[in-house]
């Protein structure tokens, strides 16, 4: 490589490495669990969830920029000392700059994952083959399709990287205005996944409709093997509570339903025993109709 060339970041962490850390022993390993749960493996913070040029755009000019890699190394270096500030030195309550900083990286692992660039190219791919029906200004009704030789360019890095930086700040002022409610567990350990933000739905939510970060009842994500950040939209204010087995048990099979691929844990712990865990998950929408008629609603 000729000297003053940088080599570029290709191997992408999709969850962080040093929130990785967390749930690793002293060697810096976990056990990775594939889903449903008939391989385990150990693997190091370094190759768990790395996916290949999965953050790097190619520039109109043929070149290309990693830094995105970079923006997130800030994000994830504040969010190291705020997570730190909680969970080892239990500075309570909880500091304003501490707040922020897990809130953006709270919103930027939620968005980065590539759960979300599977499911707008299943919505772009509905899109190219299956159509959507519109009205003219005529009141003719017609199906639009869109060339399927512009898919890749709609579900590649450089269009989920847009969108991450367009709905980071909306995403992390809603975090930051829920409620916080952070359980310390002594004996019960956590597990995380390759999709670590679980979302729950609220009281009442109508069946069948979907549950995004701002009509979540609650949104989970363990901070370390024995501390878990619950962001609630009730009334409680703040909490820091003893956790029990009950919720344990509760946040481990609701990070394995939420669950893509694989699930992690620490290799002296075993927090999915006695867990029915799911299969991977494939596709985020059951088939190409159903991401049209998703279309269509974004578009009527």
């Amino acid at each position: 490589m000729p000297a003053g060339i940088r080599q570029l970041k290709r191997r992408n962490h999709t969850v962080n490495k040093s929130y990785l850390r967390r749930f690793a022993d002293d060697s810096g390993l976990l056990t990775r669990v594939a889903l449903p749960g008939h391989e385990r493996i150990s693997i190091s913070v370094t190759d768990a969830t790395v996916v290949r040029n999965f953050y790097v755009v190619t520039l109109p000019d043929g070149s290309e920029t990693d830094e995105a890699e970079d923006v997130f190394g800030q994000v994830e270096a504040a969010a190291v000392t705020a997570i730190r500030s909680l969970v080892d030195d239990r500075l309570w309550p909880v500091p304003g700059t501490a707040r922020t900083d897990i809130a953006r990286w709270v919103a930027l692992q939620y968005l980065r994952v590539p759960w979300v660039r599977q499911l707008g190219r299943e919505i772009v791919e509905g899109f190219s083959s299956v159509g959507i029906a519109v009205r003219t200004g005529s009141g003719e009704r017609v199906t639009m399709k869109m060339p399927a030789d512009v898919i890749d360019d709609l579900t590649g890095p450089r269009l989920h990287l847009a969108l991450i930086e367009r709905q980071l700040p909306e995403v992390t002022e809603m975090l930051s205005q829920r409620n916080w409610i952070l359980s310390f567990y002594q004996r019960k350990s956590l597990a995380i996944s390759d999709a670590p933000v679980v979302l729950r739905p609220a009281a009442g939510h109508p069946p069948g409709t979907g549950v995004g970060i701002g009509n979540a009842g609650e949104v989970h994500i363990p901070l370390d093997r024995r501390v878990a950040l619950s962001m609630s939209d009730g009334s409680t204010g703040d909490l820091r509570v003893r956790g029990v087995t009950k919720t344990a048990v509760f946040l481990n099979d609701a990070t394995a339903r939420n669950a893509r691929r694989y699930l992690f844990h620490h290799p002296e712990d075993d927090p999915l025993r006695g867990l029915r865990l799911p299969g991977p998950r494939l596709r985020e929408l059951a088939s190409p109709a159903d991401a049209a008629g998703l279309v269509e609603d974004l578009f009527s």
